[in-house]
């Protein structure tokens, strides 16, 4: 069964999407992967994360023992295999990344199958977008009145993911999705972001029926909101 930590630890219920959000450990979202891959001896997964100097940087602070003793060694080696991770650097790239998965019969070109990571031999099992905040919070932090994202901005990535599901597992109406998503969002909840973009952000230029409303747009949590996109919200608490 799916699971956040090693196999000793209490599984997950059965989810078609999840958001795991607090101060989780960094080897969550590769223990749901490698859980949930186990289930089936053909399945792949797929981690898109923000940063692989952070995500690699976390990993080995955190130095997961079970993972240290049983990566490389029988079941666990070969299911390691079959997960791939990708570092879109900016939002855009990982949109154009989700624009470009694909799946091809393996048996149909073996040329098309080897020209790029992003095709695919059969639909993931499982999507795993990783820490999406940290494509914003930066500017955010450092430009909180002239920055360029809105909450739109956060919620596009989580739509295209979700479209891209429904592309490479059509299902039919009712029936659960092949693919299954989870977002791991440790600063979510920080994230409060414009509905509509500042003014100073772009050419365009001031109302002057509203100068006070274009100088200030109104401000979101975008957790809550996010939260609406899944079926599942797992916490993790510091406390």
């Amino acid at each position: 069964m799916p699971s956040l930590f090693p196999n000793e630890y209490p599984s997950l219920p059965q989810f078609s999407s999840l958001l795991v959000k607090g101060s989780h450990h960094p080897t969550a979202p590769l223990h749901l992967a490698l859980s949930h891959l186990a289930l089936s001896s053909e399945s792949t997964a797929l981690i898109l994360s923000s940063s692989s100097i952070h995500l690699n940087l976390a990993l080995r602070q955190y130095n997961d023992d079970w993972l240290a003793t049983h990566s490389g060694h029988g079941d666990l080696a070969a299911v390691s295999s079959r997960v791939q991770i990708f570092y879109p650097p900016t939002p855009a790239h990982l949109v154009f990344l989700l624009s470009t998965f694909h799946v091809v019969d393996s048996s149909a070109n073996s040329d098309d199958l080897a020209s790029s990571k992003s095709v695919l031999a059969c639909p993931p099992a499982l999507i795993v977008l990783h820490e999406l905040s940290s494509y914003f919070l930066r500017d955010v932090q450092e430009h909180p009145t002239s920055h360029s994202w809105t909450v739109s901005s956060y919620l596009n990535l989580v739509a295209q993911t979700a479209s891209l599901i429904s592309f490479l597992s059509p299902t039919k109406a009712g029936s659960t999705p092949s693919t299954v998503l989870a977002l791991f969002d440790s600063r979510i909840d920080e994230m409060k972001l414009p509905v509509l973009r500042h003014p100073s952000s772009g050419n365009e230029r001031p109302s002057i029926a509203a100068p006070d409303l274009a100088r200030s747009p109104r401000v979101e949590e975008v957790a809550p909101l996010v939260q609406n996109y899944f079926q599942w919200t797992a916490v993790f608490s510091s406390g």
